[in-house]
């Protein structure tokens, strides 16, 4: 009889023996969930890095210990419902948990009164002495910049639940970091402690590799347990990936045995893993924004293992892609934040080199660079315009359309060119060289980088938190003193006072065009939210980082708004 693989790919891991490490989670969720004083914890982490097994498991652990009752609900689906929908499938899970009699959703208002009075409080009479502990997966879908019915709603009523309420706590699981959730959310998340879900530990990691031995299906010679470490840097998905492949691989060569597997038969097995795995591969990239992905297909493709800044420019550069806009120098930074690239030997390298060969094979620079021109939708629409014109032989408009696409995103490739093919039939642009060379050199002259021209007044005005709060005063403010060139890090300085009660005030920056197009936007100490008393007073900090923007005049604006 063929031995079972044990290795489990694409899938949350149920089963309690598939499941390796993770104690340190573990151990912060329980402390906040004993905590009288809090309710609440945020557990996030990238794509496919095991997110859900870790809430299946501690569904399982908080129902065996017993002091817990664990609910576990999934919000993948419920973004486009309304509030007594998602109310009432929230109720129906609870229910079966309990052992509670099913509510009709006619009970389920449009407010969500009777499941907070009425349902609730009949709930508590029935669940462990610790409380109800409430497993939100997929919950940063009701954080969707559409505003659907769910998130609408959803948000100011957890609110007033996770306050009101003293014998219900959650556990909130996300795929983006907090300070990447938008205000209303982060408001419902203020004051709660959040634990990033990251690597397996190498033992944990080598506990996953080595699983087929318990069955007797497989063994491993640590050279080729060292190496796939080396390949998924233990991440939990790739690991399994790649054990998997080769399981199948080595079960199918020698059926009824216990093959040994080495280090070669780990390398044999990375093109059908990268083969096996590709909709995890697709479903991480999409995660990235624009800019992101960029940077990612073009240190793929440079054959050092430690990638410094000025190797990443350089290949960028020689690529035809403009390192200017802030996007991209920031790229980096970025994908250390969500643990793509890691921090090695002053520059980068990839955390799972496995990723690397996905993006060389599959996502090649060339084909990637097309990503740029999306990098700002308001570029992309006035180089369509652009096009538009130049087709119906008006290329005065189109010239104009494209030098204002240029304006906001230098980096838009096909508005590059085609203002360069416009200049040139009409005889202003005359140089040696391939059409990108030509282009270039004439845009380093037309717009060379690095100037902002401007003009801050200090004035009494009302901030975005409409009449509930003054702007009093905004100054610029060199770092380290000195003159203010906008290349290098400065900082603006708010001044506010609170003319009413105020609550989830967030203090913000930002640099448009002059036609109003938002280019940059910057949140004010680390995107904290406060409330204000009437008369109280605010003073914030603002820092922005050196500016790549082309020469000319933009608006700098600050001001506040109000997350509730």
């Amino acid at each position: 009889m063929r031995p079972v693989n044990p290795y489990i790919v694409g899938n949350p891991v149920k089963d309690k023996t598939g499941f390796f490490g993770r104690q340190d989670i573990f151990r912060d969720v329980m402390r906040v969930l004993r905590q009288r004083e809090s309710n609440a914890i945020v557990l996030y982490g990238q794509r496919r890095i095991g997110k859900t097994s870790v809430l299946l498991q501690l569904e399982k652990q908080l129902a065996a210990e017993g002091e817990f009752t664990p609910v576990y609900f999934d919000l993948q689906d419920k973004a486009a419902k309304s509030l007594p929908e998602v109310l009432y499938e929230l109720s129906q899970h609870i229910s079966r948990v309990t052992g509670h009699t099913i509510a009709s959703p006619a009970d389920f208002g449009r407010t969500g009164d009777y499941f907070r009075s009425t349902f609730l409080p009949q709930i508590a009479e029935k669940v462990a002495s610790g409380g109800l502990v409430l497993l939100f997966d997929e919950f940063d879908v009701l954080d969707s910049p559409a505003r659907t019915q769910a998130s609408e709603a959803f948000f100011p009523y957890l609110r007033q639940w996770m306050t009101d309420l003293q014998k219900v706590k959650f556990v909130f699981v996300i795929g983006r970091r907090p300070e990447d959730l938008s205000v209303r959310t982060m408001y419902s998340f203020k004051d709660i402690q959040s634990t990033r879900v990251s690597f397996l530990t190498p033992k944990d990691a080598e506990d996953v590799i080595r699983q087929s031995e318990r069955n007797g299906s497989l063994k491993w010679d640590d050279s080729a347990v060292r190496r796939i470490l080396e390949l998924s840097h233990a991440h939990p998905y790739f690991t399994q990936l790649l054990c998997s492949v080769i399981w199948e691989n080595a079960n199918e060569e020698a059926p009824g045995a216990a093959p040994v597997v080495v280090a070669r038969d780990v390398e044999n097995a990375i093109p059908q893993a990268l083969k096996f795995g590709a909709n995890a591969f697709n479903w991480l990239w999409d995660g990235l924004p624009p800019a992101e992905r960029v940077v990612v297909a073009a240190m793929a493709e440079i054959k050092d293992e430690v990638i410094t800044q000025e190797k990443l420019i350089e290949t960028l550069n020689q690529s035809g892609v403009r390192l200017v806009a802030r996007e991209l120098e920031f790229a980096p930074e970025t994908l250390i934040d969500w643990e793509v690239l890691i921090k090695a030997d002053g520059g980068y390298r990839f955390a799972v080199p496995l990723l690397r060969r996905w993006v060389l094979a599959n996502r090649p620079l060339r084909r990637v660079k097309d990503e740029l021109d999306r990098l700002d939708p308001l570029a992309d629409t006035l180089f369509q315009a652009g096009q538009g014109f130049y087709n119906n032989n008006d290329a005065d408009t189109a010239e104009q359309q494209l030098r204002q696409a240029l304006n906001i995103n230098p980096n838009h490739l096909k508005a590059r060119l085609l203002l360069g093919r416009i200049l040139l039939e009409k005889g202003r642009l005359q140089a040696d060289g391939t059409p990108r060379e030509v282009v270039g050199k004439y845009l380093d002259q037309f717009m060379p980088g690095g100037a902002l021209e401007a003009d801050v007044r200090d004035r009494p005005r009302r901030g975005g938190a409409g009449r509930a709060l003054r702007i009093e005063s905004i100054r610029l403010v060199p770092e380290g003193g000195g003159r203010l060139v906008f290349k290098t890090p400065f900082e603006i300085r708010l001044e506010a006072v609170a003319l009413e009660n105020v609550d989830g005030v967030v203090f913000g920056a930002g640099i448009n065009t002059m036609q109003g197009a938002r280019l940059m936007t910057f949140l004010g100490d680390s995107m904290g939210l406060v409330s204000l008393a009437r008369g109280q007073k605010a003073s914030v900090r603002i820092r922005v980082p050196g500016l790549g923007l082309p020469s000319g005049k933009y608006v700098l604006d600050a001001g506040a708004r109000s997350g509730g």
